[in-house]
């Protein structure tokens, strides 16, 4: 086994895989041995652990780490946390420690060789360097490419292709003409390239429509255990570059996935759908048939989308993230109470405020069980009673709500019922 790295040989293996893009700033020994990743609560001697959601930030005074990387801003956390680990301070310090994470967890690579119990179709292309476990089955003109690894019991339908590097982990099936690039990872009892959904009604019953499209993948994309994606109608499911997809997720025939987008356990996308580049699903949402989501878009979990979105920002669902409507009530109460502020106390005492519309919402970010809603309000002009002001919802800092609201003032009735 090969000795561990130091912090300082650490933070020099992150700058290369992340090709320069992450740099860092050590305070402290950087000579001292890591050996492992662990969480801040339950590291030790010779874990590397980090900081990048501010709620754990109570954790820096018992944590056992050697080393934790955060941000330069949370340095003043330190001060109180009686800190006696090296310090690794990146502007990016989740992405940081996955880099480190991989250098101390590398991947294995499997001896290049075919188990005598695979059935390989004498028309397949296999590259020397690719590995194929026992009871595989490759049908006629499929590819398998360097470095590829077909875990056990795999199916790699006829004319299928499985790019350069590329894992399949047991029971996977890549059904025919189907293809999946270079650096991917499918999880076992992933099945890529079913039929899709696809029934004509006549007279009460369904007519099956022939499914004679594939599903094409890109590069570096995952693909969680049980995960279905199913094949084009007439023209193609494609998952593009960089797409992370997790467990049990359901996605329909003819969809389109961006790049770089991460899709969370359980969700379900009809089909016909286009998600954008960049977006984020929450788990459990649901993404009816042929609507379009633009690129950015963060979906909540348990959402369920039955409309296209065309404008980046988040998109809340059930609880327990906190409702749009809430947030935009709360934000309604700030500026009533912005209201009764410009009046004298026997006018308020004769005020009501009620809310009369909403203008130019933008929802940036969830609202979680546990985060502080800090309310700001700033009055823009009136008409006629009506009221306009202009209203923020922040967490930590940071926009998660943004309005132009209007309120409408009325003065409560006498007591002999004049207005």
């Amino acid at each position: 086994m090969p000795p561990a790295p130091t912090l300082g040989g650490l933070v020099a293996a992150v700058q290369r895989r992340s090709a320069q893009r992450l740099r860092a700033r050590v305070l402290g020994a950087d000579d001292v041995p890591i050996f492992r990743a662990a969480p801040l609560d339950s590291a030790g001697a010779g874990d590397l652990s980090f900081l990048a959601n501010p709620r754990y930030a109570k954790q820096l005074a018992s944590t056992g780490a050697s080393a934790v990387v955060l941000r330069e801003r949370d340095a003043a956390t330190l001060a109180s946390a009686s800190a006696t680990f090296s310090r690794i301070f990146c502007d990016q310090p989740y992405a940081w420690f996955a880099f480190a994470a991989q250098e101390l967890a590398p991947a294995t690579a499997p001896d290049a060789s075919v188990a005598a119990s695979a059935r390989i179709d004498p028309s397949a292309t296999i590259d020397a360097g690719a590995c194929i476990e026992d009871f595989v089955a490759v049908g006629a003109g499929a590819r398998i490419e360097a470095g590829a690894w077909i875990g056990a019991g795999c199916i790699v339908g006829m004319g299928a292709r499985v790019g350069a590097g590329t894992r399949l982990h047991p029971r996977v099936v890549l059904a025919a003409d189907c293809s999946i690039g270079e650096r991917g990872i499918v999880h076992s009892g992933a099945v890529i390239g079913a039929d899709g959904f696809g029934f004509a009604p006549l007279d009460g019953r369904w007519i099956k429509i022939p499914q004679t499209g594939r599903v094409l993948i890109g590069d570096d994309v995952e693909i969680g255990a049980n995960t279905t994606i199913d094949r084009g109608a007439m023209g193609d499911t494609i998952v593009e570059d960089g797409v992370k997809i997790d467990n049990q997720v359901q996605i329909g025939h003819n969809c389109r996935i961006g790049a770089h987008t991460a899709i969370a356990g359980c969700v379900g996308i009809a089909g016909s759908a286009t998600i954008g580049k960049r977006c984020q699903l929450g788990g459990a949402a649901g993404i009816n048939g042929h609507v379009t989501i633009c690129d950015d878009v963060v979906i909540g979990g348990a959402a369920i989308i039955g409309a296209s979105i065309a404008t980046p920002g988040v998109y809340s669902g059930a609880f327990p993230v906190m409702p749009g409507v809430l947030i935009v009530e709360a934000m309604a109460q700030a500026a009533a109470i912005l209201g009764f502020a410009t009046l004298s106390a026997a006018e308020a005492q004769q005020t009501l405020f009620y809310f009369a519309g909403i203008d130019s919402a933008r929802f940036k970010r969830p609202v979680a069980p546990g985060d502080q809603l800090r309310l700001e309000a700033d009055f823009l002009r009136a008409k006629a009673a009506i009221g306009k002001y202009a209203c923020r919802a922040l967490v930590d800092g940071q926009v998660v709500c943004e309005a132009e609201l209007m309120c409408a003032m009325r003065r409560m009735p006498t007591a002999g019922g004049a207005g």
